[in-house]
């Protein structure tokens, strides 16, 4: 991987070793953004009519806190001799926005309409889709800016240059098809952007070859002999998890935010609904979900229908809280205990979901049940997902098959 670049050195003092009679100055670098070339800047007149060495550390250290405030908050030395495009960097990583601000001054490269395309999908899509917009952005803009090629025209971005980067991609982390695949979808949803901006004419994320690992990272349903075993030992070593994984079982709420985030007054107690709000609904829209008599039952058991209703139901400490539990913690907890137990690691947390739409479709669910109980967009959706996960339903083929 390539070194990254310094985009700027911090101004510093050079002092002569305090001999007043040699020249001082204030240095500091910046790179160039038209040339990429890093550029020297000094500053003597500071100290060309002052005999004092205190009185010239006194100034030195004035104007390098006042350089220093400056660069952090986006300037640029080059911002006074060409016009340059500020604009708010949403690629930068929180820890460098924190100390320098998320403030920049560039020319309209390739980075500017990146974070203006993410800018965009801030305000259009939950927390946990931006954030795998904004990832897998910042590995594109990453590449480009490894290979030189980031100061390029937008327009010479052709399929050429995207294959090449998947292809990057599935060398040094080996990834999967599906992975690749969405790293292409939002390539391709980029470049849909900047068509609507009337910036270039075709799209380049087209006729890209069937790239990836072939590999199948999805959880399997969890048989009926293994389901026993696990739920007795959930319920005896941690109540919080089973009630996860009766979320999951019995109303296919999914295991990320949807059910980590969930706060009492989402529950509809008297009308045995539970309220899945858009703001942490994977799909982005609110939806009312039935409540089985089961997970009910379980709800009431620990106590959740008389909790506050601002309280998250999973909080530390097994009860409902005022923070949620950690974004791995269910998972691990569940992950600890299938282990102590010797089950195949092909089950997952989120198997529970599966396991509770085959014991659905297995019950003579139709289609479109199924399709309204996982709260699928489409019943394309839905048959692709039996498929995969459920495979054949037929009867017939399983019981009154012709003998030999």
């Amino acid at each position: 991987m390539a070194r990254k670049k310094a985009i700027v050195i911090l101004p510093r003092l050079i002092d002569a070793g305090g001999d007043v009679s040699q020249k001082w100055w204030i240095e500091y670098s910046y790179r160039n953004p038209r040339t990429g070339v890093m550029k020297r800047f000094r500053n003597y007149t500071a100290f060309s009519s002052v005999p004092s060495a205190k009185k010239r550390y006194s100034i030195a250290a004035q104007i390098i806190s006042e350089l220093n405030d400056k660069i952090k908050s986006g300037w640029s030395p080059f911002s006074e001799e060409e016009s340059l495009y500020v604009y708010e960097d949403e690629i930068t990583y929180s820890a460098v926005a924190e100390n320098y601000g998320k403030s920049r001054k560039s020319n309209r490269n390739i980075r500017v309409y990146l974070s203006e395309f993410l800018s965009r999908k801030k305000s259009e899509v939950n927390k946990k889709s931006y954030q795998t917009y904004q990832s897998k952005i910042r590995s594109f803009c990453a590449y480009l800016e490894q290979n030189q090629l980031d100061g390029i025209d937008i327009s010479a971005i052709n399929s050429n240059l995207i294959t090449k980067y998947l292809t990057y991609k599935v060398d040094t982390k080996q990834l999967s098809r599906p992975s690749i695949s969405k790293y292409q979808q939002i390539l391709y949803s980029f470049f849909e952007y900047l068509i609507g901006q009337k910036l270039i004419k075709e799209n380049p994320v087209c006729n890209i070859p069937d790239m990836g690992l072939v590999k199948d990272c999805a959880p399997y349903p969890i048989s009926e002999r293994d389901r026993k075993v696990l739920s007795e030992e959930i319920k005896k070593l941690d109540r919080q998890l089973w009630l996860a994984c009766c979320l999951m079982y019995y109303s296919a709420i999914r295991p990320g935010s949807e059910i980590r985030l969930m706060k009492v007054g989402d529950i509809s107690f008297e009308g045995r609904k539970i309220i899945v709000r858009s703001d942490i609904a994977k799909s982005n829209r609110t939806d009312a979900v039935d409540m089985p008599t089961q997970l009910y039952e379980e709800l009431v058991y620990q106590h959740v229908d008389i909790a506050d209703p601002d309280l998250y139901i999973f909080g530390p400490y097994g009860r409902p809280g005022t923070v949620p539990v950690g974004v791995n913690t269910l998972r691990n907890r569940f992950n600890r205990i299938r282990d102590g137990l010797g089950l195949s690691k092909t089950y997952k947390l989120y198997s529970w979901k599966h396991t509770g739409a085959e014991a659905l479709a297995d019950n003579g669910a139709s289609t479109w049940e199924i399709q309204a109980h996982l709260r699928h967009h489409s019943v394309e959706t839905t048959e692709r997902y039996t498929r995969k996960r459920l495979g054949n339903r037929n009867a017939r083929i399983k019981n009154d098959f012709p003998d030999i």
